[in-house]
Formats: structure tokens, sequence, C-alpha cells
């Protein structure tokens, strides 16, 4: 329970500065660069991720949360976005949680 609550703190502290906002509170996670993703500080990097978990996960009716298989999908984007600054990071997601 208290890494959930601390994914939610993160996301709470992404900055409305990460990517193209949609509004004052907003960011379009299409418009975030994999080179932002790695270029970006631990807690704004981890809002990203969490974010793209939930995003496929309730695409797939996956309700579950696993810390390890989600760190190993952070190493796995980071890893990917390194090599791939200029795509999104949907493509990226895309591409690595298929894997």
């Amino acid at each position: 329970m208290k890494q959930l609550l601390l994914a939610a703190a993160m996301a709470a502290g992404l900055s409305s500065s990460t990517a193209n906002a949609a509004g004052p509170n907003e960011v379009d996670v299409a418009s975030i660069s994999c080179k932002y993703l790695v270029n970006a500080s631990k807690d704004d990097a981890g809002t990203i991720m969490i974010w793209l978990h939930g995003f496929f996960a309730g695409k797939s009716d996956d309700t579950t949360f696993n810390m390890d298989s989600f760190g190993k999908s952070a190493e796995q984007m980071g890893a990917y976005c390194a090599e791939h600054p200029d795509i999104g990071v949907m493509s990226a997601a895309k591409t690595v949680f298929a894997q």
C-alpha cells in the first residue's frame, strides 16, 4: 500500500512543463518524446511510466499492479528510449509492453 501511495504522490507531482500542455494542469502524453523521458527527473519519469502502465493495462482489462514487472518494464523503456530518442513514449511503450 505504501508503494501505491508513493505512485499516487509522484503522479500528482508531474510538472505541467513535461510536454505540450493541453491545459494548465494537463499533459498530452502522446506528445512526450523518448528524449524527454530519458532526461526527465526521476519523479517525472516515474509518473510517466505509471501512466503508461495504467493506460496499456486498462486496454487489456488488467487490473493488477506488479511492482517487479513494472520495474522491469521501466528499465526496458529507459533502454529503448535511449536508443530511439526521437519517437514518442506511446509508440515506445507499444513496442516494449508487447515484448
